[in-house]
């Protein structure tokens, strides 16, 4: 009887990215720079809607830009947009792209 192969497929689809380990990656770095539990989970859930938005686990400043125009596009408060912004440009520098 003949062996089956396993049929596995190794590509990552850009729209089922897995962004666990950017976002623990950057919970770790929050905590290094001593922030509060609720400041981080916070920051943490921003940030993870700025990834889905990116679609990668690495933005850039590009992405930053329109990722912030999509947030003035929906007339969101300017407290809103900071509360946004702040966090995801953190994320750029933790990933090492300021």
């Amino acid at each position: 009887m003949p062996k089956k192969r396993l049929d596995v497929n190794w590509k990552r689809e850009v729209h089922t990215e897995d962004f666990k380990p950017a976002l623990r990656r950057y919970t770790r770095y929050l905590e290094e720079n001593g922030l509060r539990e609720s400041t981080i989970s916070s920051y943490v859930f921003r940030v993870g809607k700025f990834l889905e938005f990116a679609q990668t686990d690495e933005p850039d400043a590009d992405d930053f830009a329109a990722f912030q125009e999509t947030l003035y596009d929906k007339r969101l408060s300017r407290s809103s947009i900071n509360n946004y912004c702040l966090p995801s440009s953190g994320i750029m520098r933790c990933v090492g792209n300021p």
